[in-house]
């Protein structure tokens, strides 16, 4: 149960006719099924017979998608540079806050607290300083230093864009389907257990052009319902959304349920509503804008002096400073409202769906949504005075469950709080299986 397998029909000669078979092959006899005409057609799909007894098939085309169980089988075992390995060592010890002697050369980045924001960077960085382009799939085939410094010696293609990422690949659960981030879920995935698929979805290449991108959020949202459709063909559904694509899980859920799927529970993640302080009334906005930013500049400020950011970062993420930005790229001509730019690299990629994706986000009205919600949110993330424990979703959802996670807003995927979110979702996933156990 859960495993994946060939797909066969069993039955006599009468259930396939032979004209589905043109070229032979495809037939097998099973003489142990009941008569000497039994026979089972090979249909050339996939599938798995999930805890439900449902046979899914299982949409295996590799052109667009990529399994992270097989990326992260070791590569050759060629000895590496160590003086390669001590600077890609002093590079990841920089960007994930810790000493270079905790940092083993076969130890996991995404499990030391590295995630898909963090890795964009961290290969920036490795291009500079090696000369060489590693892409974030191949990060997932090798996520260790050791790993990576035999990459950077292999013949490293350029930006790989992959529409799907199975981050588990078996099990006999629902799958959980994870919008973007790719791996920021790769510790949750493990935590949840051998028995839970978990499947990171993405739509748009972005070597696509601006004029063909979608520009609303519902737009996207079709987008993503229609390759959900072809990776799981029928539900129930479990939907996951961090950050702002946590607006873009609710929608896709929402259009799930409108057209007749069931969607056993979306968990969003450290999500607010879209426009959550533009739908305040005026004093209590006023009061939640100005102490968030109070609070965020406190906790970048920290940063600062830890030595964890620069004055200029700190200077940069001012919203001030930011505003400034964008005015004077508005004067210059450079840019329109909506209009995103191309991404030429991990990191650019991820700084372009993250643009593209707040520029839809905020023109976003939601509708109401009858379906279950799971709000997972950080204990330490900056959110101001008078904040509403829901983050404004509970108006447009009538079943919106709170549970608070260790962490701030990218350590809450690091343990503690990837136990922790693990075993708020696991019985949660687990009523999934169980059709009637969750209303819709």
């Amino acid at each position: 149960m859960g495993a994946h397998g060939a797909l066969y029909i069993g039955g006599n000669n009468g259930v396939v006719e032979t004209a589905a078979d043109p070229e032979g092959g495809r037939f097998i006899f099973a003489p142990a099924a009941g008569g000497e005409d039994e026979r089972l057609f090979r249909t050339g799909d996939a599938a798995r017979i999930r805890a439900d007894g449902v046979v899914e098939i299982i949409d295996e085309r590799p052109a667009r998608e990529v399994q992270a169980t097989e990326l992260r089988k070791p590569e050759l075992e060629d000895e590496v540079d160590p003086q390669m390995e001590r600077r890609l060592t002093a590079i990841w010890a920089e960007l994930l806050g810790v000493q270079e002697a905790e940092i083993d050369g076969n130890a996991n980045f995404f499990e030391l607290g590295g995630h898909s924001l963090l890795a964009a960077r961290m290969l920036a960085r490795v291009e500079a300083e090696f000369g060489r382009r590693v892409t974030l799939a191949s990060l997932f085939r090798a996520p260790s230093v050791r790993g990576l410094a035999r990459l950077l010696h292999s013949d490293a293609r350029e930006f790989d864009f992959r529409q799907m990422v199975k981050l588990q690949a078996d099990g006999a659960n629902v799958p959980l389907i994870a919008i973007n981030n790719t791996g920021v879920y790769y510790l949750l995935a493990k935590r949840l257990g051998r028995q839970q698929p978990v499947t990171s979805l993405q739509v748009f290449d972005p070597a696509l052009k601006d004029e063909t991108l979608p520009q609303t959020l519902e737009q996207i949202a079709a987008e993503y319902v229609k390759l959900i459709r072809r990776v799981h063909p029928t539900g129930p559904y479990l939907l996951a959304g961090w950050c702002v694509a946590g607006a873009l899980a609710f929608e896709i859920a929402r259009q799930l349920a409108a057209s007749g799927e069931r969607v056993s529970n979306v968990f969003l993640i450290d999500s607010w509503l879209p426009g959550y302080f533009a739908r305040l009334p005026l004093l209590r906005r006023l009061i939640g804008t100005y102490t968030l930013r109070w609070q965020l500049a406190r906790a970048d400020w920290r940063q600062f002096k830890s030595g964890q950011q620069t004055f200029a970062q700190f200077i940069d993420q001012r919203p001030s400073v930011q505003h400034l930005r964008t005015l004077l790229a508005r004067l210059q001509g450079r840019r329109n409202r909506g209009q995103v730019t191309e991404a030429a690299g991990p990191e650019q990629y991820d700084k372009w769906l993250l643009e593209y994706l707040k520029s839809t986000t905020a023109r976003y009205e939601p509708q109401p949504y009858s379906g279950r919600i799971t709000l997972l949110r950080s204990t330490q993330e900056p959110t101001g005075w008078m904040f509403d424990p829901l983050a404004g979703w509970g108006r447009y959802a009538p079943s919106v469950e709170l549970a608070m996670v260790q962490g701030n807003h990218f350590t809450m995927f690091q343990d503690p709080g990837a136990a922790q979110m693990a075993e708020c979702m696991a019985p949660l996933i687990a009523a999934a299986q169980r059709p009637g156990s969750l209303s819709d």
